[in-house]
């Protein structure tokens, strides 16, 4: 008995890929002779445009199954600037990818700082997302102590102030 090549087999499918986000948003790919479904699949996917969630129908493809995760959530942060006097303050803004609006993220301090030297003792904070979006202010109290330049770098991060980290910012260096 020969052994059955599965990545030669050539197979006729019709594929419909519906989006589940947008089930409006309907690709009809035409029957087309392949040697390999799931690589045509997944290149035919790349054509596809603002898909957060995948339904793959295919047919005359027997136990085949395609699973597309969603896409991956990337986090940048951008700041105001490298430097804050005491008494001032900077912006971060963070912009995402693949994030939902109304996400609540959560931004930290980490370096050579403590809450005291962080107005109202805030070293930590949270902040919403809207329109792959997110903004807030980091202000530097004014604590009297001559200790030269302080670094830190602000985190963001998922679920609370002590989850996940899924960014760092640049050092940002405090002066009295």
């Amino acid at each position: 008995m020969a052994k059955i090549d599965e990545e030669r087999i050539l197979v006729r499918v019709s594929l419909l890929i519906r989006d589940t986000v947008s089930p409006s948003n309907i690709t009809f790919i035409t029957p087309t002779l392949i040697s390999s479904l799931e690589n045509y699949v997944r290149n035919e996917l790349d054509n596809v445009s603002n898909l957060s969630g995948v339904i793959v129908e295919a047919d005359n493809a027997t136990d085949w199954n395609i699973t597309v995760p969603p896409p991956i959530p990337t986090y940048t942060i951008g700041l105001s600037a490298n430097t804050v006097s005491e008494g001032n303050s900077i912006t971060a803004g963070i912009t995402t990818t693949a994030v939902d609006d109304n996400t609540i993220l959560y931004w930290t301090t980490t370096g050579a700082t403590a809450n005291v030297d962080f107005a109202g003792n805030a070293d930590s904070g949270s902040f919403t997302i809207t329109n792959n979006f997110g903004t807030f202010n980091v202000s530097a109290s004014i604590d009297g102590a001559s200790e030269g330049p302080e670094v830190f770098a602000l985190q963001i991060r998922t679920f609370a102030a002590n989850g996940n980290v899924v960014a760092t910012s640049a050092n940002i260096t405090v002066t009295d």
